[in-house]
Formats: C-alpha cells, sequence, structure tokens
C-alpha cells in the first residue's frame, strides 16, 4: 500500500504531461527510502543506503551495476589505452558508450525478471520490489543517504570526507568509486546528488 500510494500520487501529478513522453523520454522517476517508527522497519524501494546503528544496508541496482561496470571497463581501457586521464574525466566515453542501456532501461522498471527493478515511477511496484529492513529493539540511531554516498558515516561531515578521499583517488569512477556511475568533473564539487539524514531512535 505505501508503494502504490506514492506510485499513484507521481502518476496524477505527471498526467497534463503523458501527450508529450514517450518511449524516447526518460520518465519521472524516484528511489525512496522511508523510516516508520510505527511498525520499526525501513521501507526501501530503489537504492538508496541505510546505517543502523553503524551497520551498513547499502542499496543498489543489477541495471546500474551492469551499466556502470561496463561504463568504467570501457574509461578503464581507454586510460591503458594512453588516453589522457582528463580527457576520460571531461568527456567520460565509457557513460556515453552505455547511453543506449541508460536511455532503456526505464522499460524495465517494475517490471519482475532478473534485470528489472523497483522505483516510484507511476506504476504499480510489484512487492518483491520493496524492501523491509527491521529496526532493531534499541537501536540508538538510524542514517539514510541517498546513492551519492558510496559510503555511509555516522555524521554527514564524516561520510564527505570518505566520498571526498574516494573522488581524490578515483576522479574518473573506473576502481574503488566505479559503483557512482559517472566522472568526478571539473567545477563540480560531487560525482552525483547527496542526501542525507541522521534520525535518533528513542
Amino acid at each position: 500500500a505505501f508503494a502504490d500510494c506514492l506510485a499513484s500520487a507521481l502518476s496524477a501529478a505527471v498526467a497534463d504531461e503523458r501527450g508529450e513522453l514517450d518511449d524516447s523520454v526518460r520518465w519521472p522517476v524516484a528511489a525512496v527510502v522511508c523510516a516508520s517508527a510505527e511498525h520499526q522497519q525501513i521501507w526501501r524501494l530503489g537504492d538508496g543506503n541505510v546505517a543502523i546503528d553503524g551497520v551498513q544496508h547499502m542499496g543498489d541496482k543489477r541495471i546500474d551495476d551492469a551499466a556502470y561496470s561496463f561504463r568504467a571497463a570501457v574509461n578503464a581501457a581507454l586510460i591503458n589505452k594512453g588516453t589522457p586521464l582528463a580527457e576520460i574525466i571531461e568527456t567520460d566515453p565509457g557513460a556515453q558508450a552505455a547511453r543506449p542501456l541508460f536511455n532503456n532501461q526505464q522499460h524495465l522498471a517494475n517490471k519482475l525478471g532478473p534485470r528489472g527493478f523497483g522505483c516510484v515511477n507511476g506504476q504499480i511496484v510489484p512487492d518483491e520490489y520493496l524492501e523491509v529492513i527491521p529496526i532493531p529493539s534499541g537501536t540508538s540511531e538510524v542514517v539514510i543517504t541517498s546513492d551519492g554516498f558510496p559510503v555511509v558515516e555516522p555524521s554527514l561531515a564524516d561520510s564527505e570526507r570518505a566520498l571526498t578521499e574516494l573522488v581524490q583517488r578515483d576522479p574518473a569512477a573506473v576502481g574503488d568509486l566505479w559503483a557512482i556511475g559517472k566522472s568526478f568533473k571539473p567545477g563540480f564539487n560531487s560525482p552525483d546528488d547527496r542526501a542525507y539524514l541522521r534520525l535518533r531512535v528513542k
């Protein structure tokens, strides 16, 4: 019911745009992570991250792993071929090579199967894609972040520091940072959007 309510709300919100959206356009889509105090549970749909008293439950999607791994492999091969690192970071040719999958993976959203994935996109969400993570009795803290944080630390500052260290080591995102799916372009302060929420549990 939780996921279906979100799907219905989004479907109604974009109803006026349906005539302008076709198979070549990326539809609105969201990953959601909620904490229910009443049920003592985390509800996750998509690839958000959760840490419960420091125990990390990192989100992922098989379809993203496929695209991001391919992207990283292309860029790593080009670097070893002799393409300057600065060029790889600026143009991200691996991402360009993976573009057909990026553009078409929306047709796997909320579809059951080994490469399907759950999200809020206005469609009914199969129960299999709503992940329920118990919040154990005695828990003192829950941290929820977007997938822009590859490591979830007990504080925002520590999470930002861990991300900065990873970016400094792997600015092209072909090594430890491959799963973030894009290079660290000049002028940006992060490869991806970031959201961080820390909840004290009483």
